[in-house]
């Protein structure tokens, strides 16, 4: 079939479109532009050229079920564009539903299917999840995905995304920003429209851009990019009881601010030894990532994991802004220079540990305007692997690997422990005020300390 054009459905029932064309068809068109309502709504579709659903300004499609699309792209330049009218309110959804699958596929040799939606609420009924699967797309771009609009977290949506490709140049986008509500409109929003849990896999693209992530609990993200000029970039990353990000194969990872009230927050950049640059800020002076346990694995990002925000002559300045409840385990690379952190360990902790390797800067424990009344002992391991490195700069002058430890606002706190702490290019300088009585165990590095 060369075109076919649908309107106005209303049923009960069930809504499927199934298509197909003959293999010397290679202009198909396929257009159903307005409104829809029914149980579960189906797409089959191959053999097209383009392929549009609801994408006529403020038309709607709804399902009180299932609402489910297979796609192959069997023609070179196919589009598939799915709800891309203009933007809806926080109230509203060009698609809605109980639950959404997306399968879209492409024939061998095919190398420019393009794949859109736009947004998508699946707040018609309890118990269904978004699940979107995309091969060998040139482009994938996905609207803002909202579950159930819910205050029970179990009762929320999972969101589940699985995108892999060997195209080249290819491209993924999740979300938007506008002027009303900037860095909101990715997946889930606030309150009860946090979607529950987040699976998120993207292999072989080049470019990777995502808004913000919103999870009452678990976030799982898995991006593998395309190798030298690969990049990702996320907005802010919420996810209540806990954020894993495994990314590998990229020269750039960007992100906004990650925060894990009550979960662990563990990050690997992966093995690819052509990494220059990584970020994890939202480029404001507020604690850039926050989580019961910190563990960062950047050992194979060249450029140090430093701030965009510049603050002379505080501790701060330049530095990644960390906040950990019980235990922060990083693990940095070494150059002429390594990662600076501004880190607050142990508000939740009788005993903290910071395992810290190739870094400098400051780990702190309370703070005037909220002391830490829990930790009593903080012990400190780690050290700078290669010293020569950095001293090799001016000695040590200017250019070292200085670590501060204050004890400041800890009244609880009987011991410190740096003997496992080796820093033989700077100088561990360690602050007790004397409101700190109960301190009565203070154990040196191995090195050049400072008390």
């Amino acid at each position: 079939m060369a075109n076919y054009n649908a309107g106005t459905v209303r049923t009960t029932g069930d809504i499927t479109i199934n298509h197909t064309s003959n293999s010397n068809i290679t202009d198909g068109v396929i257009n159903f532009l307005s409104h829809a309502e029914a149980r579960n709504f189906t797409v089959n579709a191959s053999g097209y050229k383009e392929l549009n659903i609801n994408n006529s300004t403020n038309q709607r499609i709804t399902a009180t079920g299932d609402m489910t699309f297979n796609l192959k792209a069997s023609v070179a330049g196919s589009i598939a564009d799915i709800g891309h009218t203009l933007p809806f309110d926080i109230n509203n959804a060009p698609i809605k539903a109980k639950s959404l699958t997306l399968n879209a596929t492409a024939d061998y040799g095919i190398t420019d299917a393009v794949l859109k939606l736009g947004d998508y609420w699946g707040d018609m009924g309890q118990g269904g999840d978004i699940n979107i699967t995309a091969v060998n797309q040139k482009t994938v771009s996905l609207g803002w995905l909202r579950g159930l609009n819910s205050g029970n977290d179990n009762k929320k949506s999972d969101v589940n995304i699985n995108l892999s490709t060997d195209i080249q140049d290819s491209d993924v986008t999740i979300g938007y920003t506008t002027s009303i509500h900037p860095y909101t409109k990715g997946i889930g929003h606030n309150g009860s429209q946090m979607v529950k849990n987040v699976n998120l896999k993207a292999h072989g693209q080049k470019t990777f851009k995502a808004e913000a992530i919103m999870a009452a609990k678990d976030t799982k993200i898995n991006i593998n990019g395309s190798g030298l000029d690969s990049t990702a970039e996320f907005n802010r990353i919420i996810s209540r009881e806990g954020i894993t990000i495994k990314a590998d194969n990229l020269k750039e990872l960007k992100t906004g601010s990650i925060l894990a009230s009550q979960g662990n927050i563990n990050i690997s950049t992966g093995s690819f030894d052509a990494m220059q640059y990584a970020e994890f800020n939202s480029g404001s002076n507020s604690v850039h990532m926050a989580g019961v346990n910190i563990n960062l694995d950047i050992s194979n990002v060249i450029e140090p994991v430093n701030s965009r925000v510049s603050q002379p002559g505080q501790h701060w300045d330049k530095a990644l802004y960390l906040s950990a409840g019980k235990a922060l385990n990083i693990k940095g690379y070494v150059g002429d220079d390594v990662t600076k952190i501004y880190a607050r360990l142990g508000a939740a902790e009788k005993n903290a540990t910071a395992d810290i390797v190739n870094v400098k800067g400051t780990i702190m424990g309370g703070l005037s305007i909220s002391p830490n009344n829990k930790t009593e002992t903080m012990t400190i391991k780690g050290g700078i692997t290669n010293p020569a490195s950095i001293l090799a700069i001016d000695g040590g002058v200017n250019h070292n690997s200085n670590l501060t430890v204050d004890l400041s606002y800890m009244p609880k706190l009987k011991s410190i422990d740096l003997s496992g702490y080796n820093n033989a290019s700077g100088t561990n300088k360690i602050i007790i005020r004397s409101t700190e009585l109960e301190i009565s165990s203070i154990k040196g590095s191995s090195t050049k300390d400072d008390i």
